[in-house]
Order: structure tokens, then C-alpha cells, then sequence
């Protein structure tokens, strides 16, 4: 179901601080692609229009609140990697347009492609057209605020998918062929001047690379049918010597292994989508663990519905952060939907954003900052920053526990834009708070989750809605009312 509604939800147990996802929008139409920060202020972000493919680079010195675009080569495509080496030097990969003459063709692969499968390569900038790209990889030494370009690929190579350098010189990256689907690991050990191929297997299509020191890492991604049309399962290689062998763990009933991050040598996580068109399946992300560095994984939980797209974690703790999108079969992308662990994975906590884009980056900057980046067509690209460690709360506004269940009328009523909605919950609970037009239609489920007992307050956001009357529930166990509210523009 498409959303209409912007909804900012705080919280703050009794004296804690609360704080919320802070949408900062970027001056181009269509994705923020990857975005890296090398400490709380300095940062930045790839990105790239759609339609007509050409990319935009950004960077930040106040922590996201500004972005100034950089200067970088022309005909540039898309940059789906970028790393920080240092304070100022950063690498980025991808892809340079070479714009053929005449109609543009697209690859029969690609075209049968789900849907949602499409929608995560456009993110890389891949529209399966036939020879109309080859790699890139570009440079600064300023922190992003100047690239040029490093070394040169031949136009049988498309993209750079993802990079992981040790230093200055040394490091590794995953390319596809322009055809899509025949992926390989590349080895530069000058910077990028040059590279070696290291091939892993064919018929895969690869999509991020995790390296724990200069000799063990993993790549992830899927094995296709000879005519590479159909994701047969996810996989995840690992190599013990540099990226020269892989030896390869299958994922049987997950169409795709879409990212994997790992918090030491042993424990780490991996994220996987089903494929409804393959298996019959439900679509949702599939969240695996190892405790034995890879040689292992554990299926843990299921998330029902939603399409992953990237997983980061803080090295040396318990925490990892996942972003993806609820993929509606009608209308595509749907809400932002991250899952948080701070225990290695054990347990995940879901939360719901009500901006229905594709989220192509994450920076965790430490247990605090986070910064995510998307966008989608013809809508103005996003950077999101959270100074909570990504967690959306409820306001609870006091430390006394209420003795009733109670549902109290939104202030200001009648509104202009935004609104308060308060309730009180008598004990701990299943809570459900939506929003209807007078129709009954449900406009938006603000709230559904369980809470502790006290007095909560939603900030309500109506901006994209027309003038009218509207009404919100509350639902509990035992316990369920109904007001009226009037939004007039």
C-alpha cells in the first residue's frame, strides 16, 4: 500500500534523550547511492540520476547537514563502491557511460528479471543496455572534494560493484561484465593503476565483499541458470590467501545472499532474500549468522515481505544495522524497514520509516551516528542521519504509570501539517495506533509494536494529505477507542 503520510515517531524512557531519523534531501532527482563517513563530520555520498544514467558527488564537513558537490570526470554512470583510506583519501567504483550510437538494446536477461531485482541493479545504475558502460574507478585526496580517474578498463567490464583497500595500494574489488551476471574479483596492488583478475566461478552475479584482514574475506551474491535468467541460490565464498581460491557455501531456498558484515574473526552476519517468482516462497530477507568465521551459517530469523539491501556493523561490538524496503506487488517500493542487532545477531529489532524510497548506502559512524542514503525515481535524492543508533521511538512523557488504558484528542485539532496524538498504557503490551480517511481506508499504522506501561506521545504529519477529516485508533488487548481529527491545509 502506497503511504501518504510522513510520520516522526520520539521517544524518551523517562530522563533518556530522544532523537529521530533526520531526512536531508539532495539537489537531484533519482538515488543516493553509497555513502561513507571517515568521523562524525566528514563524509561522502555517491549518487546518480535515472532515466539517463549520469552521477552526482557530494561531500559534507558538518556532518550531513550540508552537502557540496564535488568536482569529478565527466560521463560518469554510477558509483555504487566508495571507501575512506584515510581522513582524505577516498576511492570510489562503478561505471562510465560511452553512449553508442544508435537504439539502445538491452539484454534478454535482464529484461526477464523480477522486478524487485531490477530495482536493486538500477541502483548500481545497471539498466541491462548492451555495451553501454564499462568500469571505473576514481580517486581524491581531499576528502572527496576533487576525483580524477585512476587506471582504465575495457569495455567488455561494466561495474565496479564494491572495493575494500587495506591502504594506499593494496586492495580488492567485485566487477560484472556489461552482459551482467558474470561477476570476478579484481586485485590492485598500485592504487588502482592496474589490476589482476581472479576468477571465482561462472554464472554468478556477486553484490558485496567483507574482508577481516589482507588474507580472509567474503564475497556474496548468487548462482544462475545457464541462461541466466533464474537466481538458482545465494551464495557466500570465503578466500584464506588474498581472493586467489574461494571455497564456496551454498544457501538453498534464498534466491540471493545481498550483503554480509562481519563484527570479529568468527561472528558474523549475512542477509538473503526468497524469490516468490522461483520458489513459491514469501517474499522477505532471510538473516543468517556464523560463529566459526563463515565456516557455518545459521538461519536466525525471517522478515516477512521485505527486500534487503545492505547491512553494516561496529567492528568489535554486537552491533549491526540492515536496511531494505516492504516490497508491495502492486506499486513496488514501500516503507524503509530496518533490523538492528546489538547481541552478534541473536535478536533483531524492526523498524518501519514511512518513506517509501530504496536505502543503497549505510555509515555507522559509531553505537550513535548512522547515516542512510537512497532515493527513487522522480523524487529528489535523501540522506538520512539518526544520533540514536538508528531506533525510532515513541515520546514516553513521564515515569508514572498510568492506571487506565486511555486515548486523548490530538493537539492542535483542527491542524495544519502536524499533529500530537497522546495515549497512556495501563500495562506492557501489543499497541496499534492507525490513521483512516472517512472512508475508513486506513491511512497509515503509526504504531505496532509492544510497549511498557506509561504515557506516550506521536507526532502526527499530514502534509501530503488533502484537506478533510480523519480519524485514529488505538488498539490494545483489551482495550480500543477512536477520535476525530481535521487537517486543513
Amino acid at each position: 500500500m502506497k503511504r501518504l503520510v510522513t510520520i516522526l515517531i520520539f521517544l524518551a524512557f523517562y530522563n533518556f534523550t530522544y532523537s529521530q531519523w533526520i531526512p536531508y534531501y539532495l539537489p537531484h532527482q533519482g538515488l543516493a547511492s553509497a555513502i561513507e563517513f571517515f568521523n562524525i563530520n566528514r563524509g561522502v555520498t555517491t549518487g546518480h540520476t535515472f532515466g539517463v544514467f549520469n552521477e552526482r558527488l557530494y561531500f559534507t564537513t558538518n556532518s550531513g547537514v550540508n552537502w557540496i558537490l564535488s568536482f569529478y570526470p565527466a560521463e560518469i554512470r554510477a558509483l555504487p563502491a566508495l571507501q575512506f583510506v584515510d581522513s582524505l583519501l577516498v576511492y570510489s567504483g562503478g561505471a562510465e557511460n560511452l553512449y553508442k550510437v544508435g537504439k539502445k538494446s538491452y539484454s534478454n536477461y535482464f529484461l526477464k528479471l523480477p522486478d524487485f531485482i531490477k530495482c536493486n541493479l538500477y541502483s548500481f545504475g545497471i539498466d541491462g543496455s548492451v555495451e553501454g558502460y564499462k568500469g571505473v574507478f576514481l580517486k581524491s585526496t581531499n576528502g572527496g572534494s576533487n576525483w580524477v580517474k585512476i587506471g582504465d578498463f575495457d569495455t567488455t567490464i561494466g561495474y565496479i560493484m564494491d572495493i575494500h583497500f587495506f591502504n594506499y595500494n593494496y586492495g580488492l574489488a567485485i566487477i560484472d561484465s556489461s552482459s551482467i551476471g558474470h561477476s570476478r574479483v579484481i586485485k590492485t596492488t598500485n592504487g588502482g593503476i592496474n589490476w589482476m583478475t581472479y576468477y571465482v566461478e561462472p554464472l554468478i552475479r556477486l553484490n558485496r565483499m567483507e574482508f577481516i584482514n589482507s588474507n580472509i574475506g567474503f564475497i556474496c551474491g548468487d548462482v544462475s541458470d545457464s541462461n541466466m535468467l533464474i537466481s538458482l541460490y545465494g551464495v557466500i565464498y570465503k578466500t584464506t590467501n588474498g581472493g586467489l581460491n574461494w571455497n564456496k557455501k551454498s544457501f538453498p531456498y534464498t534466491a540471493s545472499i545481498t550483503d554480509l558484515c562481519f563484527f570479529n574473526a568468527n561472528n558474523g552476519i549475512a542477509i538473503g532474500n526468497t524469490n516468490i517468482e522461483t520458489y513459491g516462497f514469501t517474499l522477505g530477507t532471510k538473516i543468517f549468522k556464523t560463529t566459526d568465521g563463515g565456516e557455518n551459517w545459521d538461519s536466525v530469523t525471517f522478515i516477512i515481505g521485505v527486500i534487503p539491501s545492505i547491512i553494516k556493523s561496529i567492528k568489535s561490538t554486537g552491533t549491526a544495522f540492515a536496511a531494505g524496503y516492504y516490497y508491495d506487488n502492486f506499486l513496488g517500493i514501500g516503507n524503509i524497514t530496518t533490523f538492528k542487532t546489538t547481541n552478534f545477531g541473536v535478536n533483531w529489532i524492526i523498524h518501519y520509516l514511512n518513506y517509501d524510497i530504496h536505502i543503497a548506502g549505510l555509515s555507522l559512524v559509531d553505537s550513535s551516528n548512522f547515516f542512510m542514503s537512497g532515493g527513487t525515481i522522480n523524487q529528489q535524492a535523501m540522506i538520512f542521519k539518526s544520533t540514536n543508533g538508528g531506533t525510532i521511538f515513541v515520546k514516553n512523557q513521564n515515569s508514572n504509570i498510568p492506571n487506565s488504558y486511555w486515548l486523548y484528542q490530538n493537539y492542535p485539532n483542527p491542524f495544519n501539517s502536524t499533529t500530537r496524538i497522546k495515549f497512556d498504557c495501563k500495562s506492557y503490551g501489543f499497541v496499534k495506533l492507525e490513521v483512516c480517511d472517512i472512508q475508513g481506508k486506513i491511512i497509515s499504522t503509526l504504531i505496532e509494536k509492544s510497549l511498557p506501561s506509561g504515557s506516550y506521545e506521536v507526532l502526527f504529519d499530514a502534509s501530503n494529505l488533502s484537506t478533510g477529516i480523519y480519524f485514529y485508533t488505538l488498539h490494545t488487548s483489551n482495550f480500543s477507542d477512536s477520535k476525530v481529527m481535521v487537517y486543513i491545509k
